[in-house]
Formats: C-alpha cells, sequence, structure tokens
C-alpha cells in the first residue's frame, strides 16, 4: 500500500495567530508605494540573503510592482525611513491571512518594529473572523520571540514527507 514517510524538517516552524497580544506602538504603519521599490528590493535582497544564506537571483521589483499595486505590502516608517516590511495576503479557502516576507532593516532590530507591524496588519483580518498565519525559521530565535510575543501559537516544525510505496505482506 502508499505510505508517508517524513523525510526530515525543512527548518521552518508553523505559526498561527487567533487573538493578538497587546504590541507597544513604534513608527507609521501603512501600505507600500511605489515610491518605496528600491528600498524594497534592496530589504527583499537582503532578507533572502539572511534567510537563506545565498544571493537572490532574480530580479524582484516585478514580483513586488505587483504585490504594491495589490495593496499586499505593508511598511513601518520610523524617523521617515522604511524600518520594516511585511507581506499578507487572504487565503479564502483556509480562512486565513497568510503572512510572510516579514524584514527588519538591521539598525532597526531589537526595537519591536516588526512586531508592531505584524500586529497592525493581522489585526482587521481577525476582527473579520480570520486567523493569521506564517512560517518563520526555526534556527531564528529572535523572530520567533517576536512572533510569539505577538501571540503567533507554535503548530510544530514543518517537515518534508514523502509518499513511499511499501510492500506488505498478509
Amino acid at each position: 500500500g502508499l505510505g508517508y514517510q517524513a523525510v526530515r524538517s525543512i527548518g521552518l516552524v508553523a505559526y498561527r495567530l487567533d487573538k493578538l497580544l497587546p504590541v507597544k506602538p513604534i513608527g507609521h504603519p501603512r501600505l507600500a508605494r511605489m515610491e518605496d521599490i528600491d528600498t524594497l528590493c534592496a530589504y527583499q535582497r537582503q532578507f533572502h540573503l539572511d534567510c537563506f544564506a545565498q544571493e537572490l537571483t532574480n530580479d524582484p521589483r516585478e514580483g513586488l510592482v505587483s504585490a504594491i499595486e495589490k495593496q499586499l505590502f505593508w511598511v513601518l516608517e520610523v524617523d521617515g525611513a522604511i524600518a520594516s516590511m511585511v507581506r499578507a495576503m487572504v487565503n479564502e479557502r483556509n480562512n486565513a491571512l497568510v503572512v510572510n516576507q516579514v524584514y527588519t532593516h538591521a539598525p532597526y532590530r531589537g526595537r519591536g518594529c516588526a512586531k508592531f507591524l505584524v500586529a497592525t496588519v493581522v489585526a482587521p483580518a481577525l476582527q473579520q473572523g480570520l486567523h493569521a498565519v506564517l512560517y518563520a525559521d526555526s534556527k531564528n530565535p529572535f523572530s520567533n520571540a517576536a512572533y510569539q510575543h505577538v501571540g503567533f501559537v507554535s503548530q510544530g516544525e514543518v517537515l518534508e514527507v514523502e509518499m513511499t510505496q511499501e510492500e506488505r505482506t498478509l
């Protein structure tokens, strides 16, 4: 018969949020605009480098332009500069707001920027009866702690699963 075998962890923790915890406000969250594109491209490249320890091979501009046009990208301004970014999109089939590409520019880290931006972005979805989901790098204790402080609850590690055909004898 057919069977499933967990091959290995892919280094991600799945999180779900149903209720926000109080988060200290900082800066000014807003939808990303076209004039943010150069900064967001640079941040996207750095995000990829930080997460995957390799350079981004394709130009993120086209995907970012599309996400900005669809109002999927948010930024947090602190002292007139973009400190953090986040992408969020509703998955109606799962009744969820999917949060990803959460990034804080190095000089602003440790100040609660990503926490406040994520909380701001997910709040309206929660009020509409959705829940929020995201995946975090299991090797990054800072991001995992930040998400938990917002109210995200770990659902476990994400495994790569392989379908196997096993010989069975009766």
